[in-house]
């Protein structure tokens, strides 16, 4: 599993800390341990640029939280919102006109991390975004679908936000045996400031069959901005509204019928 040296594209990949979660409990490991060797694997393997889907995670409740009031205001109640593409594919089969004026229109984690990891690595490489390959590590293999949807792809750049999601159980298959990296000075890549994005974890239990711990990659507030809240103020202050934009960080608040 290493890219090859012919490749002409700068790869990026970004885990979720479900997935990190089930892969380090596989191998009998602490969160912290198992993420910083998967870290390692993936740089090892050509990967310039390792994310934490926490980002995307902390974008989205935002902007979900954002939405819910808004349309409290309007009148237009319930807000029915799901990251999960299953859900969103049978709401769109089988409830039609029931549930689709209510869905919400926040991306999923995984599809705002698709754009912003894109655009920001593009912008640090000074490459393409068409020559950027995105690769997200996720819990349930629905999330495949989610990543081939057209709505997920660049109009602009006519090319895919997210190249190609792996399930943990690939993700292991891939880099989780065999012997371990050195991993001692790992961290994640932020796609809101050039500095780390470090691994920080607390209790957690377990779900759906897998392993979910508790995580967070939150950075100490000493350190840098908070994230999530970085990106609400500059798209306020620069009001990045559906058409009055067309900085990348825009396309996470843009509706266009987008609903994962």
């Amino acid at each position: 599993a290493v890219v090859s040296t012919q490749s002409t594209h700068t790869f990026a990949a970004t885990l979720s800390p479900q997935s990190v979660s089930s892969y380090a409990h596989r191998l009998n490991l602490p969160f912290k341990s198992g993420c910083k060797r998967l870290i390692s694997h993936l740089r090892n393997g050509g990967f310039k640029y390792v994310f934490s889907s926490v980002e995307g995670s902390e974008i989205s409740h935002n902007l979900s939280a954002k939405e819910l009031l808004e349309r409290r205001e309007s009148g237009k109640t319930p807000v029915l919102a799901s990251a999960c593409p299953g859900w969103i594919c049978y709401a769109e089969k089988t409830q039609g006109d029931l549930a689709l004026p209510y869905l919400s229109n926040i991306r999923s984690p995984q599809s705002i991390m698709g754009s912003l990891v894109k655009s920001t690595v593009s912008n640090r490489e000074s490459v393409p975004f068409s020559k950027v390959y995105h690769v997200a590590v996720m819990p349930c293999f629905d999330k495949k679908l989610e990543a081939s949807r057209p709505d997920f792809v660049s109009e602009e750049h006519e090319t895919p936000e997210t190249d190609l999601v792996l399930s943990t159980a690939e993700a292991f298959d891939m880099w989780g045996l065999g012997e371990s990296p050195d991993s001692s000075g790992e961290v994640f890549d932020s796609v809101c400031t050039n500095s780390p994005y470090p691994i920080q974890t607390l209790e957690g239990g377990g779900l759906g069959g897998f392993l979910v711990s508790g995580t967070t990659t939150r950075s100490p507030t000493t350190q840098r901005k908070e994230p999530t809240r970085y990106y609400i103020q500059e798209a306020t202050k620069q009001r990045l509204t559906r058409s009055q934009s067309n900085d990348p960080r825009a396309r996470v608040l843009r509706g266009k019928g987008v609903r994962l």
